[in-house]
């Protein structure tokens, strides 16, 4: 084998990471910019937790849930489909997770250096 396991399935996995970990930051990116921007303007120090995403974000979760649901309900899709599917998904949020992480780490050590001056 050419990544040196004896595992075929994963090898089948290891060549998923690079196009799934790209579209993490292409799709997911541009989103966390968006959202940063708009967290750092708000005035109060401290934030409800619900304001973390904006309506538009909260519809746009409720019908890729809702679409899921109903998608793995209905019997349309084969199980192999959205295993690969959601394992696309999963990955893109983990990114995402991790740069709203990043951000975060930027922005209390950017604070921390300004309380010093």
């Amino acid at each position: 084998m050419p990544c040196g396991c004896k595992n075929p399935a994963a090898l089948q996995r290891s060549k998923l990471d690079t196009p799934l970990l790209a579209a993490g930051f292409l799709i997911f990116g541009k989103l966390v910019k968006k959202h940063t921007a708009r967290i750092n303007a708000y005035l109060e120090e401290r934030h409800f937790f619900l304001k973390f995403f904006d309506r538009k974000a909260f519809a746009t979760m409720a019908v890729m849930m809702a679409g899921g649901v109903g998608l793995r309900a209905s019997g349309l899709a084969p199980g192999r489909f959205i295993a690969v599917f959601y394992t696309g998904l999963g990955v893109s949020l983990l990114v995402a997770g991790l740069l709203f992480g990043r951000n975060y780490g930027r922005a209390v050590a950017m604070a921390a250096a300004q309380n010093k001056t």
